[in-house]
């Protein structure tokens, strides 16, 4: 059983794999989860708020689904 499939939430996922982390363990690039962590995280780090069409193209890339406009 795949660890995707073991119900993790995404905040559970992001503590297993901590800053810098990524780098060092070939896991964090199979959950999708962590697709868009950099960009969250440069966000907070400047104190920024997330415009919500980055926000929602992150979710959804989380999901499965390609944003608009890419065509692959």
């Amino acid at each position: 059983m795949s660890s995707f499939a073991m119900g993790k939430t995404v905040g559970s996922v992001h503590e297993s794999f901590g800053p810098g982390s990524e780098h060092r363990s070939p896991g964090y690039y199979n959950d999708p989860r962590n697709i868009g962590r950099g960009v969250e995280d440069a966000f907070a780090k400047y104190g920024m708020d997330m415009p919500q069409t980055v926000r929602d193209n992150i979710d959804a890339a989380r999901s499965g689904e390609t944003p608009k406009g890419m065509d692959l």
